[in-house]
């Protein structure tokens, strides 16, 4: 029987360690990798919800708009507001909300803010430069108000996610649509009032030739 030498011993011993040290990095490299993929997928999964969440949302408000305009344009602007079902229908709370799923808490809310248009009539964004601002205020200034029929509405939905926390936005614009923006049974608190008139009022800003204290008169405007 031929006897290996100690070399050959040596040798074979080095092949087995690097055979090892290979089958260990491989098996990293798959286990990191599986890793990887299993995070985002769960946060691919946690983003999904919050957006569903977020557009939920946006559909409620859009849908309380149409109903009742001044419902969401009474509201305080720039304020956290979220939707609670009272009934069959939605009421607009103040605050955020928080919403548990699969032990992960999501916090939505949303806000309302104005909008203004400028000599065009298209809406004044928010991305300004210096000299598209300076050509906005002008173009303000010649409208003078903002637009009551239309406002802008963000959803936000924020969720923990590894020690840090994600977010998701909706933005979108909402218009007045098929309601009564104005209604009038009487004129006794006279002229001299300017408006922009909301809801339900007795006042007006001139008149000619009108008897506004013992004639009745009615006035809507309607899908203003």
């Amino acid at each position: 029987m031929q006897k290996r030498s100690f070399y050959e011993k040596g040798q074979s011993l080095v092949e087995i360690l690097i055979a090892v040290g290979i089958s260990a990095a491989l098996i990293g490299s798959v286990v990191s990798t599986y890793v990887i993929s299993l995070r985002s997928n769960a946060n691919a999964r946690l983003s999904a919800i919050g957006t569903q969440f977020a557009q939920e949302t946006y559909d409620n408000v859009k849908a309380l708009a149409e109903a009742d305009w001044h419902t969401v344009y009474s509201i305080t602007k720039g304020a956290n507001y979220h939707l609670s079902l009272l009934g069959d229908s939605f009421e607009i709370i103040a605050g955020t909300e928080t919403i548990e799923v699969d032990e992960t808490e999501y916090t939505r809310s949303f806000v309302v803010e104005d909008v203004a248009r400028d000599g065009n009539g298209d809406i004044i964004s928010e991305n300004r430069t210096p000299n598209s601002l300076a050509r906005e205020m002008i173009a303000l200034a010649e409208v003078g108000k903002n637009d009551p029929s239309t406002q802008k509405v963000t959803v936000t939905v924020s969720w923990p996610i590894s020690g840090d926390t994600a977010n998701t936005k909706i933005t979108g614009y909402i218009s007045r649509n098929r309601n009564i923006s104005l209604r009038s049974t009487n004129w006794n608190e006279g002229p001299g009032n300017e408006g922009p008139f909301i809801g339900q009022t007795s006042g007006f800003n001139a008149s000619v030739n009108i008897d506004y204290t013992t004639l009745p008169g009615v006035i809507k405007i309607l899908n203003f």
